[in-house]
């Protein structure tokens, strides 16, 4: 799952430097700009939603903010989906 939240672009900025502890910023970007919008808006919809994804949700808001939560449900989703995916469930 971690190859395709990269493609998304999905997956934190990790800067280190030598054997320093490793520092994870902000989502990369890299991948399909499109398809990522795309997860963004599924993870409001899911977000909407009672259940244990709103609940998920809930909890990086009152941390991190609205905006983070939303990427974070996104990438969720994702690996979520790639679960579904590869395990035929």
């Amino acid at each position: 799952p971690q190859k395709l939240v990269s493609y998304f672009g999905l997956n934190p900025r990790v800067r280190q430097s030598g054997l320093g502890a490793a520092h994870h910023g902000r989502i990369s970007k890299v991948g399909r700009s499109h398809a990522r919008a795309m997860l963004v808006e599924a993870a409001w919809a899911a977000a909407k939603a009672p259940g244990p994804l709103h609940a998920f949700f809930v909890r990086i808001r009152a941390k991190r903010g609205h905006q983070v939560a939303a990427v974070a449900l996104a990438r969720k989703l994702t690996v979520l989906c790639w679960h579904l995916l590869t395990r035929e469930e």
